[in-house]
């Protein structure tokens, strides 16, 4: 077990070192060009429309969640208790000047985390009375590749139960009992069930009440969610929704 460990730390290490951070500076860096520095330039655009009220049909009822509830989905999402570990593991390591490195990765990736909702926007389907989508759609709507969505889809599913849930359940699990201390083996035991029960209980509940539990606790981390993009199985997909979307992507593209 030692080695095995030992392994998928040294290959773990290597991949993020020569492979996965090159990869996202250099996209995000042309992105952030691309874009026309969209991460910075857009900050007004989007606290004016945090206050978008949710549109209605004819009968009264919400046909989607308000910005700002798609805001705090969104942010839950993104921050969880590994960003948290993470941060305090990189300070306690590197120093201070961590605190800067992690400043400018969180601008440039800016860029790509809002490439990556426009482009879950524009190929998104609808789904009854919402809608579905996210990387493996506009994998399958986008670059024409519905293999390359499927096994994007199969890899999430199997990557999140085992990684980034675990993970998180694990660093609150640790967190909780050694500032409880004492000989309590149960403990552990009884915080992962807990998790696990109120994950279930927002995760089966949709993104009604995903929205719900944002505006209830709005800045808490939100237990791990999983959302598994499963791309159409017909033959012939259905058409995209593409909304309308207000200005440029980037200076010069107009989204038709």
């Amino acid at each position: 077990m030692d080695a095995v460990n030992e392994w998928l730390l040294t290959w773990g290490d290597n991949l993020w070192t020569w492979l996965v951070l090159p990869v996202v500076v250099l996209l995000g860096l042309y992105f952030t060009i691309r874009s026309g520095v969209v991460q910075f330039r857009l900050i007004p655009e989007m606290f004016r429309t945090l206050t978008d009220k949710t549109p209605r049909n004819d009968a009264g009822e919400p046909q989607s969640v308000s910005a700002f509830q798609a805001f705090t989905i969104s942010a839950a999402s993104r921050v969880g208790v590994g960003n948290i570990a993470g941060v305090g593991t990189a300070i306690a390591v590197g120093g201070p000047g961590a605190v800067f490195w992690m400043w400018v990765m969180a601008f440039i990736g800016g860029a790509s985390s809002f490439i990556e909702s426009s482009l879950a926007q524009l190929f998104k389907v609808r789904d009854k009375d919402s809608f579905r989508g996210g990387p493996a759609y506009y994998m399958q709507s986008g670059l024409k590749s519905r293999g390359l969505g499927v096994w994007f889809a199969i890899i999430l599913i199997i990557c999140f139960p085992f990684a980034f849930s675990s993970l998180q359940a694990n660093t609150i699990s640790a967190t909780v009992t050694s500032s409880v201390g004492g000989d309590m083996p149960w403990l552990p035991w009884g915080i992962g069930v807990g998790i696990a029960a109120l994950t279930g209980l927002v995760v089966f509940g949709g993104v009604r009440r995903m929205d719900r539990l944002g505006d209830a606790v709005p800045g808490a981390d939100h237990g791990p969610r999983i959302s598994p993009a499963r791309p159409d199985r017909r033959r012939t997909p259905r058409r995209p929704h593409r909304p309308r979307l207000r200005g440029d992507l980037h200076p010069g593209v107009r989204v038709q």
